[in-house]
């Protein structure tokens, strides 16, 4: 490297100091990836980015950044610290807890500076945590996806007793509440146990002093599908599941030569690569594979850890990765050349289930960036309405199930209205502080809830459960009663047929039927009074309503 090249590359690296040191880190990132261009073999202009990629929440790429760093100057204390930093945001725990050590072991063991005494305490605070973690998650303190739900009693067990009844009515229209219901649960259920039950075929066998391992190549691409169509068929039945899984995932990236590391950045590069000297043969698997890898790790996280954060940045890059792949250097390809991945439906599964990251996120705790993320959930839905206004057309001609349809174009739409709906109920509490202002939002609120339920079957919990959520924003702005009373009706009558399937559901360990319980009293006290003349449909006896219900 020429001296004016490592001059310019100083001159960069102070600039982005400065912008580092103004929060802006955005331009941070910029000026030090300039930077890097300049000089690449110096370890601090990559931590230096890690530390703008973690402010940004790309722990992926803060990940990178850092093994970059320590590969480049192993004795670098700050370098490891962010790596391990990036890693217990991904929810690597074991691998977080390592490199504090390893930070802690390259700080000086005598003499320190007040602002190495400051970095030991840090370091061993943070790896008493991650230690703790370790533990935490050995002992399986972790909640699974089934705990507190029999599984015999699961919703997906209880679609299957129905399937005989369902393939006789296959031919019914489309849109009766019992079809749409079973046959999303049991086209979901029946991907995610097929890869599951191959997954199981993988083992390691031995030919001489060689040792291979043999399985199927599809487990991974079952199990996504599956839980695209409908998350909530999820189930661990294994105790060794994961160590399973991880193993099929091993394979499978080996097979196709997937990526399991990195930030969008380094896995386009990389794929442009593979796409321009072998072709799309090859980097169509290898790219499927690493989506879908990355798409269950940060579904896992959500799912096992309840680590939001981690699952809301693994769906985010495999979002920022497909988008790329539809609109940058491949816009003009085929999906057949490219891959279902970037098929609309898919996208579609991907940002339901990133819109509703994003809102476990928020609900661990807004802290500042509460009124960014509502306005970017907000956002999204509203994108994801606007995609399916043109979803005749999309399905047009084709031949597709009930449930496909249902998964992707019907169901959707309702998670989206029901986004839009919980957006501006935090609304009212972040910004509105006038009657003036919160009641429209609560009106809008309702609204938002009410058309979801409308795109869900009776049969299926998020209607009722979206019902309840509109009359709830409909009592908090002291709607009249003759609004309110059927929707009462609806609740009611759409709680027995629920029941049905989603008796013994995750969400019914949270507090559902209690809720739903309380409007059964309101609708009686209501309706009790109306009997009796108590209450009546005029302005001035509504406000009495009710007592065990509101």
């Amino acid at each position: 490297m020429s001296e004016k090249s490592q001059a310019f590359a100083a001159k960069l690296k102070n600039e982005g100091n400065v912008l580092f040191t103004k929060k802006r880190y955005a331009n941070a990132y910029t000026k030090y990836s300039e930077a890097i261009v300049q000089d690449e073999q110096n370890a601090v202009l990559f931590a230096n980015r890690a530390a703008c990629s973690l402010h940004l929440g790309k722990y992926l790429d803060a990940s990178m950044d850092s093994h970059k760093a320590v590969s480049l100057d192993p004795s670098y204390s700050k370098a490891w610290a962010r790596l391990a930093k990036a890693e217990a945001a991904l929810g690597e725990y074991e691998e977080s807890a390592k490199h504090w050590e390893k930070a802690l072991s390259t700080l000086p063991t005598e003499n320190l500076t007040p602002a190495e005494l400051r970095q030991k305490q840090e370091f061993t605070a943070e790896l008493k945590i991650m230690r703790e973690k370790v533990k935490a998650l050995k002992q399986g303190e972790t909640a699974a996806s089934l705990s507190g739900v029999i599984p015999d009693q699961a919703p997906f067990r209880r679609a299957l007793t129905m399937e005989s009844e369902l393939r006789s009515r296959s031919t019914e229209k489309q849109g009766s509440s019992r079809i749409d219901i079973a046959w999303v649960l049991l086209e979901a259920y029946k991907d995610f146990s097929n890869g599951i039950n191959n997954m199981k075929a993988l083992n390691q066998q031995a030919s001489g002093p060689t040792t291979f391992t043999v399985g199927h190549l599809g487990p991974l691409t079952d199990i996504t599908n599956g839980i695209l169509r409908d998350y909530r068929v999820f189930h661990i039945e294994d105790p060794n599941f994961l160590d399973v899984y991880n193993k099929q995932v091993i394979f499978e990236a080996q097979k196709w030569g997937a990526l399991t590391e990195g930030g969008p950045e380094h896995i386009t590069s990389e794929m442009l690569k593979l796409q321009q000297s072998d072709g799309w043969n090859v980097v169509r698997p290898a790219l499927s594979t690493t989506m879908r890898a990355y798409f269950m790790r940060g579904f896992l996280e959500g799912r096992l850890k309840r680590n939001h954060e981690a699952e809301y940045e693994f769906l985010e890059r495999v979002l920022e990765i497909l988008h790329w792949g539809n609109t940058g250097p491949w816009k003009s390809v085929s999906t057949k050349d490219k891959g279902v991945i970037f098929e609309k439906t898919f996208i579609r599964g991907i940002r339901v289930l990133h819109m509703e990251a994003c809102m476990n996120v928020y609900a661990k705790g807004p802290g500042p960036n509460g009124a960014s993320l509502i306005k970017k959930m907000s956002a999204e839905a509203k994108g994801v309405l606007r995609e399916l206004e043109s979803a005749e057309e999309e399905i047009a001609g084709k031949t597709l199930d009930p449930g496909f349809v249902s998964s992707f174009y019907i169901y959707p739409r309702g998670y989206a209205h029901a986004m839009i709906g919980f957006c501006n109920l935090q609304m009212v509490s972040l910004v509105e502080r006038t009657v003036e202002a919160i009641e429209p939002r609560l009106r809008q609120a309702a609204k938002s809830y009410l058309e979801a339920a409308d795109h869900f079957p009776i049969d299926d919990e998020n209607h009722v459960w979206f019902l309840n959520s509109a009359i709830t924003s409909l009592w908090r702005c002291g709607t009249p009663i003759k609004d309110t009373l059927p929707i009462m009706e609806r609740i009611r009558l759409a709680i027995p047929e629920m029941k049905k399937i989603w008796e013994h559901s995750a969400m019914s360990q949270s507090g559902r039927d209690q809720a739903l319980q309380r409007v059964l009293w309101a609708e009686e006290d209501v309706l009790e009074g109306l009997a009796s003349g108590y209450l009546s449909f005029s302005p001035p006896c509504e406000e009495k309503a009710w007592d065990r219900g509101h």
